[in-house]
């Protein structure tokens, strides 16, 4: 009768304790460089809002992007978008709209960049999805991404992207 080999099992056990905190190390290491990234994610985008925040307090500057607005329509430089906007809502707001709109879409990015990296959960992503489509159904808002989408990261244009082609499969008419 063959004896038991209990070396060999408890050398198995071992090496699994082994390869079992190998990989725990592994995870923990990966969580703890997705939060540092998340972090450093959160201070830019403090950063740009701030920068946002100065550009609507700063006088000057708002001036003369008012000034900037009204010369560009008095020329007739603007897409229908731009006039309509201007229309509707003056050179003055406009200026003020055109920062909050820009800042929100810094935020939106950011919140995309926290749910990729596992630092917000589905259910909080799905409400922010719903609320950036909102956002986009406004077409001033959107053209501040369709005129410049390079400004943000790949992931997001796409996602934004793919909310605007949502957004024009719902308004166009059923035949």
């Amino acid at each position: 009768m063959k004896q038991f080999d209990w070396k060999a099992l408890a050398e198995l056990i071992g090496i699994a304790a082994i390869v079992a905190s190998l990989i725990f190390v592994g995870l923990q290491m990966k969580q703890s460089r997705d939060i540092a990234i998340a972090e450093q994610y959160q201070a830019r985008t403090d950063s740009s809002i701030v920068y946002m925040l100065w550009l609507a307090e700063n006088g000057d500057m708002k001036q003369a992007q008012i000034d900037r607005a009204k010369s560009f329509y008095e020329a007739g430089e603007g897409d229908a978008v731009f006039n309509e906007a201007y229309e509707t809502y003056g050179p003055e707001f406009l200026y003020t709209k055109n920062i909050a709109d820009r800042s929100i879409l810094i935020v939106w990015d950011n919140y995309y960049k926290q749910y990729q990296l596992g630092t917000m959960d589905e259910e909080a992503w799905i409400a922010f999805r719903h609320r950036l489509k909102k956002h986009f159904r406004d077409e001033y808002a959107r053209s501040l991404f369709t005129d410049e989408p390079e400004r943000f990261r790949e992931s997001f244009r796409e996602l934004c992207t793919e909310i605007i082609a949502e957004i024009e499969n719902e308004t166009v008419p059923a035949e």
